[in-house]
């Protein structure tokens, strides 16, 4: 009995060791690790070297390879305004191009390994030709009886830690924050780990802190972007901190502006309208809980809009915080007038808008048409839709238009001077 037993101990060890990767399953072990993150990656990444045997040494430790890669062509010279080349397979053949790639080089030592201090540093890594963005080295820990180490951008090293649940390793955030330094292709580095750090919740927040003391202003700005997407009641509070100082008012604003809205910034957002600060998404942040409290500082910028799109954006939120929201039909009939309808669509909308009994809306939904600069369309289509606007405005009553026009005239500035010249034209001509 005593002998079975021991026997059975032993056969217990021996499959322990050899999940852990000891001894001669590491070999195997290691390549279903490798599948996983094959399995875990997108589609377009290329395996180009799998170790069946290890290939890397390291104070007499021997790890396994993983080598992975993605290239694209990143052409040179495109014309700034070009057709749509997506619509036709050979449209780049004129184009001359250079290949650029992405790498995942991932190095998994046995988990008996001894790891010194510096083994990191002695760790040969694979030259990244034609690498596109900064990789780092990193000891991302341990999972499925392996040490885990990856030279890669830092967006793909979080991915394949969270993807694999790897525990311990190098400082994660710590990773994430050295990285809103870097100045890469694109900013994809620093763009990538907005997102990263923010998964990380409050306990970026000091970090966060302690780049905005530096009094960087792009850093700054980039720590506000992180801020803006931790939802967190103590990022909200900080939020607010940092708006009640003029020297981050505006930093601060820009991260509160973000989808969704937060309540708890209530006060935040209607002061924005009182400053001017950000107008739309305070407004938009106003009218989606209702407070009809912003409603003096709404009629202010009304009262004096400076820019036409303004007022109109102010016009249609203060309508709805005073419970007599612009009607809906006239609104449907607006996006039709602006949308790809033909001209006897657009007649049949003009008149949805010319029947309503709400004629003051009528005539601001004629001026947004009439000042028409603002949409990017074709020139025909434009004309269309600008004259939609001024036949309107000639078919409402005088006694709306005409105050409507004149306080538009007297407010507008320099910056809606297009929209003057057609309203002191149509004016002029009344």
């Amino acid at each position: 009995m005593a002998n079975s037993n021991g026997i059975s101990l032993v056969v217990v060890l021996l499959s322990l060791m050899s999940g852990i990767g000891f001894g001669q399953d590491s070999g195997e072990s290691v390549s279903i690790c490798f599948e996983r993150v094959k399995e875990i990656l997108p589609e377009n990444w290329e395996v180009v070297q799998t170790d069946e045997k290890p290939s890397v040494s390291v104070g007499g430790w021997d790890g396994y390879r993983f080598l992975l890669m993605r290239g694209w062509k990143d052409y040179l010279n495109l014309p700034q305004q070009q057709r749509d080349l997506t619509a036709d397979p050979n449209a780049y053949d004129d184009y001359e191009y250079v290949m650029k790639y992405s790498h995942i080089d991932l190095v998994l030592f046995p988990a008996s390994t001894q790891l010194g201090d510096d083994f990191l540093r002695k760790m040969a890594w694979m030259e990244l030709e034609g690498q596109a963005y900064f990789v780092k080295p990193v000891y991302m820990g341990t999972g499925d009886g392996f040490h885990w180490f990856i030279n890669a951008s830092l967006y793909w090293q979080e991915y394949i830690r969270e993807k694999m649940a790897l525990t311990g390793g190098d400082d994660r955030i710590q990773i994430l924050i050295e990285g809103l330094s870097i100045d890469d292709r694109g900013s994809n580095t620093r763009n990538s780990v907005v997102g990263l750090l923010a998964n990380h919740g409050d306990a970026v927040i000091p970090h966060l802190q302690e780049i905005i003391k530096e009094n960087d202003s792009d850093k700054s700005r980039t720590a506000f972007r992180v801020l803006a997407y931790i939802r967190t009641d103590q990022s909200t509070q900080l939020l607010k901190a940092y708006y009640a100082s003029k020297k981050t008012r505006e930093l601060a604003a820009y991260a509160l502006i973000h989808h969704p809205y937060q309540p708890e910034a209530k006060d935040e957002y209607i002061d924005m309208l009182k400053r001017r600060i950000r107008i739309f998404d305070a407004l938009g942040a106003c009218v989606e809980y209702n407070w009809t409290e912003a409603l003096p500082n709404i009629e202010k910028i009304c009262a004096e809009p400076k820019q036409w799109h303004i007022f109109y954006k102010t016009y249609l939120a203060k309508r709805t915080l005073q419970g007599d929201p612009v009607p809906a039909d006239i609104l449907n009939a607006h996006q039709t007038i602006l949308g790809h309808s033909g001209p006897e669509d657009i007649e049949r909308a003009k008149v949805v808008i010319l029947q309503s009994t709400d004629k003051e809306s009528a005539a601001v939904i004629a001026i947004d048409l009439l000042a028409g600069f603002r949409f990017k369309i074709n020139h025909d289509r434009l004309e269309l839709i600008v004259a939609a606007g001024r036949d309107m405005l000639e078919a409402l009553p005088e006694e709306t238009t005409t105050p409507l026009i004149s306080h538009l005239l007297d407010s507008l500035d320099e910056e809606s001077s297009r929209t003057v010249e057609k309203l002191k034209a149509f004016y002029e001509k009344e």
